[in-house]
Protein backbone atom coordinates (compact mmCIF):
# COMPACT_ATOMS: atom_id res chain seq x y z
CA UNK A 1 0.00 0.00 0.00
CA UNK A 2 3.01 2.04 0.48
CA UNK A 3 3.21 2.43 -3.51
CA UNK A 4 0.07 3.89 -3.67
CA UNK A 5 -0.21 5.86 -0.75
CA UNK A 6 3.10 7.90 -2.42
CA UNK A 7 1.80 9.04 -5.27
CA UNK A 8 -1.15 10.36 -3.68
CA UNK A 9 1.30 12.45 -1.35
CA UNK A 10 2.94 13.58 -4.35
CA UNK A 11 -0.19 14.55 -5.74
CA UNK A 12 -1.14 16.50 -3.00
CA UNK A 13 2.10 18.35 -2.75
CA UNK A 14 2.71 18.72 -6.26
CA UNK A 15 -0.65 19.64 -7.90
CA UNK A 16 -2.26 21.33 -5.22
CA UNK A 17 0.65 23.81 -5.34
CA UNK A 18 -1.54 25.66 -2.08
CA UNK A 19 -0.34 26.45 1.13
CA UNK A 20 -3.36 24.37 3.10
CA UNK A 21 -4.61 26.29 6.45
CA UNK A 22 -5.00 24.44 8.99
CA UNK A 23 -8.94 24.48 10.02
CA UNK A 24 -10.75 22.83 12.99
CA UNK A 25 -14.08 22.52 14.64
CA UNK A 26 -14.08 24.21 18.33
CA UNK A 27 -17.48 22.43 18.89
CA UNK A 28 -16.09 18.83 18.11
CA UNK A 29 -16.32 15.89 20.71
CA UNK A 30 -15.27 12.66 20.61
CA UNK A 31 -17.12 9.71 18.99
CA UNK A 32 -19.28 7.16 21.08
CA UNK A 33 -17.97 4.36 22.16
CA UNK A 34 -20.94 2.26 21.53
CA UNK A 35 -21.02 3.62 17.33
CA UNK A 36 -16.99 2.75 17.27
CA UNK A 37 -18.15 -0.57 18.20
CA UNK A 38 -20.94 -1.22 16.28
CA UNK A 39 -19.23 -0.44 12.80
CA UNK A 40 -16.33 -2.77 13.72
CA UNK A 41 -18.82 -5.04 14.36
CA UNK A 42 -20.26 -4.64 11.11
CA UNK A 43 -17.31 -5.26 8.85
CA UNK A 44 -16.41 -8.22 10.99
CA UNK A 45 -19.43 -10.10 10.68
CA UNK A 46 -19.75 -9.57 6.92
CA UNK A 47 -16.28 -10.39 6.09
CA UNK A 48 -16.54 -13.01 8.45
CA UNK A 49 -19.77 -14.57 6.26
CA UNK A 50 -17.31 -14.21 3.40
CA UNK A 51 -14.61 -15.83 4.14
CA UNK A 52 -15.52 -18.55 5.43
CA UNK A 53 -18.35 -19.37 2.87
CA UNK A 54 -16.15 -21.76 0.97
CA UNK A 55 -15.71 -23.71 4.62
CA UNK A 56 -19.47 -23.17 5.50
CA UNK A 57 -21.19 -23.32 2.12
CA UNK A 58 -23.00 -19.90 0.95
CA UNK A 59 -26.44 -21.65 2.13
CA UNK A 60 -25.36 -22.66 5.49
CA UNK A 61 -27.16 -20.75 8.55
CA UNK A 62 -23.79 -19.44 9.89
CA UNK A 63 -22.68 -17.85 6.56
CA UNK A 64 -26.17 -16.48 5.90
CA UNK A 65 -26.25 -15.51 9.87
CA UNK A 66 -23.00 -13.63 9.15
CA UNK A 67 -23.75 -12.10 6.57
CA UNK A 68 -27.19 -10.43 7.37
CA UNK A 69 -26.41 -9.77 11.15
CA UNK A 70 -23.70 -7.25 9.68
CA UNK A 71 -26.23 -5.86 7.64
CA UNK A 72 -28.63 -5.51 10.52
CA UNK A 73 -25.59 -4.02 12.69
CA UNK A 74 -24.69 -1.52 10.07
CA UNK A 75 -28.31 -0.22 10.39
CA UNK A 76 -28.01 -0.28 14.02
CA UNK A 77 -24.53 1.94 13.47
CA UNK A 78 -26.72 4.49 11.23
CA UNK A 79 -29.82 4.94 13.15
CA UNK A 80 -27.66 5.54 16.53
CA UNK A 81 -25.45 7.90 14.48
CA UNK A 82 -28.59 9.80 14.19
CA UNK A 83 -29.57 10.02 17.41
CA UNK A 84 -26.47 10.47 19.54
CA UNK A 85 -24.33 14.21 20.31
CA UNK A 86 -21.15 12.94 19.56
CA UNK A 87 -21.35 10.64 16.31
CA UNK A 88 -18.61 8.70 15.09
CA UNK A 89 -19.95 9.45 11.01
CA UNK A 90 -21.68 12.86 10.91
CA UNK A 91 -24.66 11.56 8.72
CA UNK A 92 -26.13 15.50 8.49
CA UNK A 93 -22.86 15.50 6.15
CA UNK A 94 -24.40 13.21 3.81
CA UNK A 95 -27.43 15.95 3.46
CA UNK A 96 -24.82 17.22 0.57
CA UNK A 97 -25.23 15.71 -2.55
CA UNK A 98 -21.74 15.55 -3.97
CA UNK A 99 -20.41 14.49 -0.21
CA UNK A 100 -23.05 11.24 -0.68
CA UNK A 101 -21.96 10.58 -4.18
CA UNK A 102 -18.53 10.67 -3.99
CA UNK A 103 -17.96 8.41 -1.26
CA UNK A 104 -20.74 5.88 -2.81
CA UNK A 105 -17.87 5.85 -5.52
CA UNK A 106 -15.55 5.76 -2.84
CA UNK A 107 -16.80 2.64 -1.63
CA UNK A 108 -17.65 0.87 -4.93
CA UNK A 109 -13.69 1.87 -6.16
CA UNK A 110 -11.96 1.15 -2.34
CA UNK A 111 -13.75 -2.20 -2.81
CA UNK A 112 -12.60 -2.80 -6.24
CA UNK A 113 -9.05 -1.33 -5.84
CA UNK A 114 -8.19 -3.68 -3.04
CA UNK A 115 -9.45 -6.80 -4.71
CA UNK A 116 -7.46 -5.98 -7.61
CA UNK A 117 -4.01 -5.59 -5.10
CA UNK A 118 -4.71 -8.35 -3.21
CA UNK A 119 -5.93 -10.92 -6.17
CA UNK A 120 -3.01 -9.72 -8.09
CA UNK A 121 -0.21 -11.15 -5.98
CA UNK A 122 -2.50 -13.94 -5.19
CA UNK A 123 -2.70 -14.94 -9.35
CA UNK A 124 1.14 -14.74 -9.87
CA UNK A 125 2.38 -16.69 -6.70
CA UNK A 126 -0.09 -19.07 -7.04
CA UNK A 127 -1.03 -19.38 -11.04
CA UNK A 128 1.93 -18.57 -12.29
CA UNK A 129 4.32 -19.99 -9.38
CA UNK A 130 6.27 -16.84 -9.10
CA UNK A 131 8.20 -15.57 -6.22
CA UNK A 132 6.67 -12.73 -3.80
CA UNK A 133 9.80 -10.63 -4.65
CA UNK A 134 8.98 -11.60 -8.22
CA UNK A 135 5.34 -10.98 -8.11
CA UNK A 136 6.11 -7.08 -6.35
CA UNK A 137 8.24 -6.10 -9.38
CA UNK A 138 5.97 -7.54 -11.28
CA UNK A 139 2.86 -5.14 -10.14
CA UNK A 140 5.53 -2.54 -9.50
CA UNK A 141 4.51 -0.71 -12.99
CA UNK A 142 0.96 0.03 -11.88
CA UNK A 143 1.76 2.26 -8.98
CA UNK A 144 4.90 3.82 -10.87
CA UNK A 145 2.20 4.63 -13.42
CA UNK A 146 -0.15 6.18 -10.44
CA UNK A 147 2.69 8.44 -9.35
CA UNK A 148 3.88 9.86 -12.37
CA UNK A 149 0.17 10.55 -13.79
CA UNK A 150 -1.52 12.20 -10.36
CA UNK A 151 0.07 15.28 -10.61
CA UNK A 152 -0.57 15.53 -13.90
CA UNK A 153 -4.49 14.61 -13.53
CA UNK A 154 -4.49 16.95 -10.53
CA UNK A 155 -3.69 19.56 -13.37
CA UNK A 156 -6.16 18.71 -15.85
CA UNK A 157 -8.96 18.47 -12.84
CA UNK A 158 -8.74 21.97 -11.76
CA UNK A 159 -9.40 22.83 -15.83
CA UNK A 160 -12.07 20.53 -16.36
CA UNK A 161 -13.43 19.31 -13.00
CA UNK A 162 -13.17 15.69 -11.59
CA UNK A 163 -16.16 14.67 -12.95
CA UNK A 164 -14.67 13.66 -16.35
CA UNK A 165 -11.86 11.81 -14.80
CA UNK A 166 -13.89 10.08 -12.69
CA UNK A 167 -16.31 8.66 -15.50
CA UNK A 168 -12.78 7.75 -17.92
CA UNK A 169 -10.98 6.07 -14.68
CA UNK A 170 -14.18 3.84 -13.76
CA UNK A 171 -13.72 2.78 -17.74
CA UNK A 172 -9.90 2.43 -17.62
CA UNK A 173 -10.17 0.61 -14.21
CA UNK A 174 -13.23 -2.24 -15.39
CA UNK A 175 -10.65 -1.90 -18.95
CA UNK A 176 -8.09 -3.44 -16.88
CA UNK A 177 -10.24 -6.06 -15.31
CA UNK A 178 -11.78 -7.34 -18.61
CA UNK A 179 -8.31 -7.79 -19.84
CA UNK A 180 -7.81 -9.98 -17.41
CA UNK A 181 -11.02 -11.60 -17.82
CA UNK A 182 -10.09 -12.34 -21.29
CA UNK A 183 -6.20 -12.63 -21.98
CA UNK A 184 -4.83 -14.24 -18.15
CA UNK A 185 -4.96 -18.62 -18.26
CA UNK A 186 -2.66 -20.63 -16.49
CA UNK A 187 0.49 -19.91 -18.75
CA UNK A 188 2.46 -17.33 -18.48
CA UNK A 189 3.01 -14.18 -20.74
CA UNK A 190 4.05 -11.26 -18.64
CA UNK A 191 4.41 -8.23 -21.04
CA UNK A 192 0.90 -9.17 -23.27
CA UNK A 193 -1.00 -10.53 -20.96
CA UNK A 194 -0.84 -9.31 -17.36
CA UNK A 195 1.09 -5.97 -17.48
CA UNK A 196 -1.47 -4.01 -19.92
CA UNK A 197 -4.06 -4.39 -17.40
CA UNK A 198 -1.68 -3.66 -14.39
CA UNK A 199 -1.28 -0.29 -16.58
CA UNK A 200 -4.66 -0.05 -17.21
CA UNK A 201 -6.00 0.06 -13.51
CA UNK A 202 -2.75 1.61 -12.79
CA UNK A 203 -4.36 5.23 -14.79
CA UNK A 204 -8.12 4.40 -13.01
CA UNK A 205 -6.41 4.53 -9.91
CA UNK A 206 -4.83 7.83 -10.99
CA UNK A 207 -7.58 9.52 -12.11
CA UNK A 208 -9.94 8.29 -9.30
CA UNK A 209 -8.51 8.19 -6.21
CA UNK A 210 -7.38 11.94 -5.62
CA UNK A 211 -10.34 13.00 -7.50
CA UNK A 212 -12.41 11.25 -5.42
CA UNK A 213 -11.02 13.20 -2.21
CA UNK A 214 -10.76 16.32 -3.79
CA UNK A 215 -14.79 16.57 -4.58
CA UNK A 216 -15.35 15.61 -0.66
CA UNK A 217 -12.61 18.49 0.38
CA UNK A 218 -14.66 20.72 -2.24
CA UNK A 219 -18.69 20.11 -1.17
CA UNK A 220 -17.44 20.62 2.88
CA UNK A 221 -17.83 23.77 4.75
CA UNK A 222 -14.15 24.71 6.41
CA UNK A 223 -15.08 24.03 9.34
CA UNK A 224 -16.10 20.08 8.74
CA UNK A 225 -13.33 19.42 6.43
CA UNK A 226 -11.42 17.15 8.87
CA UNK A 227 -14.75 14.81 10.16
CA UNK A 228 -15.56 14.83 6.52
CA UNK A 229 -12.18 13.43 5.16
CA UNK A 230 -11.90 11.52 7.78
CA UNK A 231 -15.43 9.74 6.72
CA UNK A 232 -14.46 9.69 3.56
CA UNK A 233 -11.05 7.76 4.81
CA UNK A 234 -12.79 5.54 6.64
CA UNK A 235 -15.65 4.31 4.47
CA UNK A 236 -13.09 3.98 1.21
CA UNK A 237 -10.89 1.57 4.38
CA UNK A 238 -14.68 -0.04 5.00
CA UNK A 239 -14.95 -1.08 0.69
CA UNK A 240 -11.33 -2.02 1.15
CA UNK A 241 -11.91 -4.90 3.72
CA UNK A 242 -15.08 -5.80 1.77
CA UNK A 243 -12.56 -6.26 -1.26
CA UNK A 244 -10.54 -8.47 0.64
CA UNK A 245 -13.04 -10.49 1.74
CA UNK A 246 -14.81 -11.02 -1.54
CA UNK A 247 -11.55 -11.79 -2.86
CA UNK A 248 -11.43 -14.37 -0.25
CA UNK A 249 -14.39 -15.81 -0.51
CA UNK A 250 -14.39 -16.07 -4.41
CA UNK A 251 -10.72 -17.60 -4.68
CA UNK A 252 -11.52 -20.52 -1.84
CA UNK A 253 -9.23 -23.37 -2.36
CA UNK A 254 -9.32 -24.76 -5.64
CA UNK A 255 -8.64 -28.12 -6.57
CA UNK A 256 -7.14 -27.66 -10.09
CA UNK A 257 -5.71 -25.25 -12.03
CA UNK A 258 -8.95 -24.85 -14.38
CA UNK A 259 -10.92 -24.34 -10.84
CA UNK A 260 -8.49 -21.41 -10.26
CA UNK A 261 -8.83 -19.61 -13.33
CA UNK A 262 -12.14 -19.75 -12.59
CA UNK A 263 -12.10 -18.47 -9.13
CA UNK A 264 -9.88 -15.71 -10.24
CA UNK A 265 -12.73 -14.52 -13.34
CA UNK A 266 -14.69 -13.89 -10.10
CA UNK A 267 -12.48 -11.32 -8.88
CA UNK A 268 -11.76 -10.19 -12.54
CA UNK A 269 -15.46 -9.70 -12.87
CA UNK A 270 -15.57 -7.62 -9.38
CA UNK A 271 -13.10 -5.20 -11.32
CA UNK A 272 -15.00 -4.63 -13.75
CA UNK A 273 -18.18 -4.13 -11.91
CA UNK A 274 -16.49 -2.28 -9.30
CA UNK A 275 -15.15 0.04 -12.23
CA UNK A 276 -18.40 0.57 -13.88
CA UNK A 277 -19.90 1.34 -10.72
CA UNK A 278 -17.51 4.05 -10.11
CA UNK A 279 -18.17 5.71 -13.31
CA UNK A 280 -22.09 5.64 -13.09
CA UNK A 281 -22.19 6.84 -9.12
CA UNK A 282 -19.69 10.08 -10.26
CA UNK A 283 -22.78 10.97 -13.02
CA UNK A 284 -24.39 12.98 -10.51
CA UNK A 285 -21.37 14.98 -9.30
CA UNK A 286 -21.44 18.80 -9.67
CA UNK A 287 -17.54 19.41 -10.09
CA UNK A 288 -16.21 22.59 -10.59
CA UNK A 289 -13.06 24.21 -12.33
CA UNK A 290 -10.71 25.21 -9.71
CA UNK A 291 -9.79 29.12 -9.79
CA UNK A 292 -6.60 30.32 -10.58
Amino acid sequence: MFFINLPIGLFTVIAGRRILNESKDDTAILPAPFGVVLIAAAAGLVSLGLVQSESWGWTDSRTVGAIVGGFVVLGLFVAHQRRTPAPALDMELFAIRNFSWSNAATFSFGTAFTAMFFSSILFLTEVWDYSILRAGFAVAPGPALVAVLAPFMGNLAGRIGQRPLLLGGGLAFAIGGLWRLVFLDGSPNYLTEYLPSMLFTGIGVAMCLPQLSSVVAQSLPPNRLGVGGGSNQAIRQFGGTLGVALTIAFIAAPASLAEALSHFDLVWWLLIVGGLLTSALSIPLATRKTSR
